[in-house]
């Protein structure tokens, strides 16, 4: 996936920054709010470019819930949009990534409809 806009490079940079490395990060599916069901991506890959703009290779590795959510600013841009930022919970149907503790990490979130598409058909392949 091409990662150009400002605040989802900055969640690609946070990420491998606070992980040393590919991190865990939210991929909303549907509209952002406390309550619904998103997806847990992993970074598996990323290459970024001078420009802060990023390649990166996700990974599905679970379904969870928005327990909490707030909106942060971006750092040094004036006029970008907000990153979300908020709790979690892991689904319990859903495989594992870690301990308990991490499922209640602060994470990030990504929206995209073509990565909609891909995960809706992981999902229902998955379920056969």
């Amino acid at each position: 996936m091409y990662i150009y806009w400002v605040r989802y490079r900055w969640l690609i940079q946070r990420t491998i920054e606070e992980n040393n490395g590919p991190g865990i990060f939210v991929y909303a599916t549907s509209s952002v709010a406390v309550g619904t069901q998103q997806w847990l991506v992993q970074v598996t890959d990323y290459n970024i470019s001078a420009d802060g703009s990023a390649n990166v290779s996700l990974l599905p590795v679970a379904k969870c819930q928005l327990r909490e959510l707030w909106a942060e600013e971006v750092p040094n841009y004036e006029n970008v949009p907000d990153l979300y930022v908020g709790l979690v919970e892991e689904l319990p149907f859903t495989r594992a990534i870690g301990s308990e503790s991490e499922h209640r990490n602060r994470v990030l979130f990504l929206n995209n409809d073509e990565v909609v598409r891909i995960l809706n058909q992981q999902s229902e392949e998955a379920a056969y």
